[in-house]
């Protein structure tokens, strides 16, 4: 009888600690999700592309996404999720232009602090940089983990599609402004950055930075590019990146799963882009 509630509470134990690593783990997703284009293909507006678009991230639940090109009209529509709040502006500034955002679910994560900087000679001014485009810019939040405590930044990003000066000097403003504002803090870092493996940029971004997908500890799942222009059945292009960076290392991700969700539904795609999705633990170091 005594080696019966010996195993039990045994098996108890095992199943609160398994429990709890889980439910430590944070899902994030990171797409570019086309802007409200009004002046495209049918399958190309965001008229198309709502109802697929807002069921797939109502029944997906992720604890943070990141979001490029929202336009305004599309963020009147994620502002209907109460369970989640964001920060974030237009590339013109305040609510002007397309924006990169970050939305977090309310009952795992708190906002501690939150900025932009532009891509530019400039970063603090609202303003375009050597030969860009567009304008862009950065969002970043310093987040607090409320199951935990333990606080880590998020920086989301939209490089040039035209500009390759541009996006390598994005690039190298990245790497330089990471730091100073994270102070220490694990990082994660995600965006369409229009740029492959063997860009320069990639290049200099993964001498800083862990690429999550090169240590999952399951296999990446989906596939390898992301970028298909609604051409899902070519060569696809990988220019949606996550990245991430342990700080001063008191603190360190574990990456569970990597996943490019390259997923039609009702035969439509909800953008350009496929999203990508990591599942992150942040564990403190011994």
């Amino acid at each position: 009888m005594k080696r019966i509630k010996f195993i039990l509470f045994f098996l108890f134990i095992f199943s609160v600690k398994m429990y709890g690593a889980e439910d430590e783990t944070l899902n994030i997703c990171n797409a570019n999700i086309l802007y409200d284009k009004t002046n495209g293909k049918p399958e190309e507006t965001w008229a198309y592309r709502k109802d697929i678009t807002l069921n797939f991230y109502n029944t997906h639940k992720f604890d943070i996404i990141a979001m490029q090109e929202v336009s305004q009209t599309q963020l009147a529509d994620f502002k209907q999720w109460k369970d989640y709040d964001y920060v974030g502006q237009g590339v013109y500034g305040d609510s002007s232009g397309m924006a990169n955002l970050i939305f977090f679910k309310l009952s795992k994560i708190e906002l501690v602090e939150s900025g932009t900087f532009w891509f530019s000679p400039t970063p603090s001014q609202v303003s375009k940089g050597w030969d860009a485009a567009q304008f862009r810019n950065c969002t970043w939040a310093c987040l607090k983990d409320k199951r935990t405590n333990r606080i880590f930044y998020y920086f989301v990003a939209h490089f040039d599609h035209i500009g390759k000066d541009a996006r390598l000097h994005s690039a190298l403003l990245m790497i330089d402004t990471i730091p100073k504002i994270a102070k220490g803090y694990p990082v994660i870092f995600s965006g369409d950055l229009n740029a492959v493996e063997t860009d320069a940029l990639i290049v200099a971004l993964k001498e800083r930075l862990i690429d999550p997908r090169t240590v999952t500890r399951t296999p990446p799942q989906g596939s390898y590019g992301t970028g298909h222009g609604f051409r899902i059945n070519v060569a696809v292009r990988r220019i949606d990146w996550f990245f991430l960076n342990n700080g001063n290392g008191s603190n360190r991700f574990e990456v569970e799963e990597y996943e490019v969700i390259d997923k039609t539904y009702d035969g439509k795609c909800m953008s350009d882009h496929w999203p990508v999705r990591i599942k992150i633990k942040l564990t403190k170091v011994e």
